[in-house]
């Protein structure tokens, strides 16, 4: 296979067209582009992604952090970070709003822990505004689940455990079944949760969840809003897929079937054979088909269900075929390119040949769209809502080394 034709279905390019910025830039400098050098070009659009080396991707995420810790505000009171920076850019208010984990300042300062160091005055910032938050929900995305899960990344246990407690007091009964806020997102929550000072507990609460969750998929279909992770059943799936991986109780796995149809019937798709879709508009990690496709992944290796499987090996086989409809935006790329290398590789995968799988591709993730600067802190892709810190998290995914994971995945 040539070079060319290794770069579809993104686009019928040559390498050759792929490196014409990369060339000139190396005779210039005599043959020989330090790396540091060349992570600077990348990041201000003089080269493409494809042309970097896997020792220079700490640098490229550290840049884009840096990129994103420029636009923090810590004088304001309403924000830290603009909207456009959050994992969800335009994500509802509410009284979390602004320190949720979705949609404000702890799902950015957590994201932004992985690559850089997070300066004190921005944690501090987190810990007053959460203090002075009245009417914080237990949720991930909008609630004190997430903002705990947060803090404890960022080093402060003490406040995070306060939180935790407030979210262990919420009877389960009460909490509704959507991962942005209910019964799958504080349980991811507390299966990512670090440090863990009762695993027991921990696990006890967890399980709780998981029946809370079958019991009310025995009598009704939960969701009362439209498929993908955030909203519909997959998410649900999503958890009850990592509790069976603690537990193997196989009843969960009762659970996950029901939860995945629910959301593949909504798409168009089913053990009918109705035929898998292409289109774009349901396209993202969170709230569309990339992210079901995701867990769809991980389920069939669970899941002794002959249409479960017949619909996954469509989307593996058409999953790269998506990404050549995908508009010319990098956040609408980054999570449709996370899902193809997810439906093509496993986490025990090395990380060489996972990056291999996208290596050539990298070009179509232009993180400036022509600029002199990184704009990822400015433009917001309105098709999938994703923000500047989500889109760090998918790139921290598509390029991380040795153990590295995707969150709430695998």
């Amino acid at each position: 296979m040539s070079e060319a034709s290794m770069l579809l279905p993104f686009e019928a390019r040559t390498a050759v067209h792929a490196m014409t910025a990369v060339r000139p830039a190396r005779e210039a400098l005599g043959g020989a582009v330090p790396a540091r050098v060349l992570v600077d070009m990348a990041a201000r659009g003089a080269v493409d992604l494809s042309a970097l080396e896997s020792t220079d991707y700490p640098g490229l995420l550290a840049e884009v952090g840096q990129a994103i810790l420029a636009t923090a505000t810590p004088e304001r009171q309403d924000r830290l970070f603009p909207d456009s920076v959050a994992l969800m850019a335009g994500g509802p208010g509410g009284a979390a709003g602004p320190v949720s984990f979705g949609y404000g300042a702890a799902g950015v300062l957590w994201s932004l822990a992985e690559v850089v160091e997070v300066p004190d005055e921005l944690v501090d910032w987190l810990v007053r505004a959460v203090e002075e938050t009245d009417g914080l929900g237990p949720g991930l995305f909008d609630g004190a689940s997430g903002i705990a899960l947060a803090l404890d990344r960022l080093g402060r246990t003490d406040a995070a455990a306060r939180l935790w407690g407030q979210v262990e007091q919420v009877p389960l009964v009460e909490l509704g079944t959507r991962l942005a806020d209910g019964l799958p997102g504080i349980g991811l929550a507390l299966l990512e949760r670090a440090p863990v000072r009762d695993v027991e507990a921990l696990i006890a609460r967890a399980a709780a969840i998981g029946a809370e969750l079958l019991d009310r998929l025995a009598v009704e279909d939960p969701w009362s809003e439209g498929p993908g992770l955030l909203h519909g059943g997959s998410g649900t799936a999503l958890y009850l897929l990592h509790l069976y991986g603690l537990t193997e109780d196989e009843s969960l796995l009762v659970g996950v079937e029901r939860s995945l149809q629910r959301d593949l019937t909504a798409l168009g798709l089913g053990p009918d054979g109705r035929r898998w879709s292409t289109t774009t508009e349901d396209s993202s990690v969170w709230t569309g088909t990339d992210g079901i496709v995701m867990v769809l992944h991980e389920a069939v290796k669970h899941l002794d269900v002959p249409w479960l499987h017949e619909i996954h090996r469509s989307a593996a086989m058409l999953s790269g075929r998506r990404l050549e409809h995908l508009p010319a935006l990098f956040r609408a790329r980054a999570g449709a390119l996370l899902a193809y290398q997810t439906m093509h590789s496993e986490p025990w995968t090395p990380a060489h040949e996972r990056v291999a799988l996208v290596h050539l591709h990298l070009g179509r993730l232009d993180l400036c769209g022509g600029r002199r600067h990184l704009h990822l802190t400015n433009q917001v892709t309105v098709d999938t809502g994703t923000g500047a810190a989500g889109h760090l998290v998918a790139l921290a995914g598509l390029l991380g080394s040795g153990d590295r994971r995707v969150p709430f995945f695998w």
